[in-house]
């Protein structure tokens, strides 16, 4: 996954926050029309304003350094990726799962 010009992408999983500071998971990724499956391990950070950064790894070795916000009372996340892809801007949400 991965390159020098930029491609249609989209995922769907679920990642686990254990409130300590990991995190574990698994989603599907569709980047450029490929498919993976993708099992994830990484690290959090949540400041007292809210704020905070998601690192991660996944089982095709592919990775994302992430800043984020916290609002709607813990339920939902707003992320924008720090890792520089060419022209790509991956930003999205998150939201508790039930």
């Amino acid at each position: 996954m991965g390159g020098n010009n930029p491609a249609p992408v989209a995922a769907l999983g679920v990642l686990t926050f254990d409130g300590a500071g990991n995190l574990t998971g698994f989603d599907t990724v569709s980047f450029n029309g490929a498919i993976y499956e993708r099992t994830i391990t990484g690290t959090y950070t949540v400041n007292p304003d809210c704020t905070g950064t998601i690192s991660w790894t996944t089982s095709i070795g592919s990775f994302n350094n992430l800043n984020i916000v916290i609002y709607k009372g813990g339920t939902k996340i707003r992320f924008i990726s720090t890792v520089a892809m060419d022209g790509v801007v991956e930003y999205g949400s998150a939201t508790l799962k039930d």
